[in-house]
């Protein structure tokens, strides 16, 4: 008998969820063997281990507050309550506060993309005056 993984794929019936077996799961990279765990899969079809993410946000800890601070200095209004918003949730169910909860953002896509949290601040937030490479397209609040 295989064990099988619920992993970020694609399934036929356009679900961003499939079944997979390990070996195939590994194979496809949606899988961290570092940490025996399945990839999470998100709404833009990127995947990353949240563990690595968690490890990375411990090793860049130092920064979650200028993080924060940064992206704060260069959206508008909307943008900063859009992304209190989310952090405000994020927080809760994590126990943690808004600023780290605005790190995890940035850290997950940074581990998804391959990007530098610098880019990810400067190129595709300072920019685009949004925090939507963070949060995705479909996340806003409504007051």
């Amino acid at each position: 008998m295989s064990v099988m993984a619920l992993v970020p794929a694609r399934s036929p019936d356009g679900a961003l969820t499939a079944f997979a077996c390990l070996p195939c799961a590994k194979k496809k990279g949606l899988y961290c063997e570092k940490h025996d765990r399945p990839f999470t899969g998100f709404d833009d079809e990127t995947s990353v281990c949240i563990m690595c993410v968690e490890e990375f946000i411990k090793q860049e800890k130092y920064r979650i507050h200028e993080v924060a601070k940064r992206i704060f200095d260069v959206i508008p209004y909307e943008e900063k309550e859009r992304l209190l918003f989310a952090a405000e949730i994020a927080a809760e169910l994590t126990d943690r506060n808004r600023d780290v909860a605005i790190f995890r953002f940035v850290a997950s896509r940074a581990k998804r993309s391959g990007l530098l949290i610098d880019d990810i601040i400067d190129e595709h937030i300072a920019k685009t005056k949004s925090v939507s490479f963070i949060l995705g397209e479909h996340f806003h609040c409504f007051p």
